[in-house]
């Protein structure tokens, strides 16, 4: 784990629109067509501004408060991508943010190669400079 176990409020968030999705999937087909260069997709599910309020809430900000500087910086730059990614295109937001996030999949793989590797002693030198 990353975190110590405690509650959450993104966990919740993270729930609640997983379900919601879920639930859309199932009765609403995804269409998707490509604009330009890139992968539109059409979802005829409702309250969109607020599931993906929701859905960049609990994918983004527990990461923003981690005790962990790389998984905060994997935040910060989630939280500019999906800005990025509005601002470029909105139609294709969903498209162009997961590429960004695949990008950003590299930075996960940084902190948990270290977190296997690295010996005991210098994980530990590790999470106190992170401390702060």
């Amino acid at each position: 784990m990353i975190e110590p176990a405690e509650a959450d409020p993104s966990l919740v968030a993270g729930l609640a629109v997983g379900l919601y999705l879920l639930y859309s999937l199932v009765q609403y087909p995804v269409v998707s067509r490509v604009l330009g260069k890139h992968i539109v997709y059409e979802t005829p599910h409702f309250y969109i501004a607020a599931v993906m309020t929701a859905y960049v809430i609990s994918t983004c900000m527990s990461s923003l408060f981690s005790s962990n500087k790389i998984i905060r910086l994997f935040g910060v730059l989630a939280v500019v991508t999906f800005v990025a990614a509005y601002a470029i295109h909105a139609a294709t937001l969903v498209s162009v943010w997961c590429f960004f996030a695949a990008v950003l999949s590299f930075i996960i793989y940084v902190y948990f190669r270290n977190e296997r590797t690295a010996p005991k002693t210098l994980r530990a030198s590790f999470d106190a400079a992170n401390a702060t």
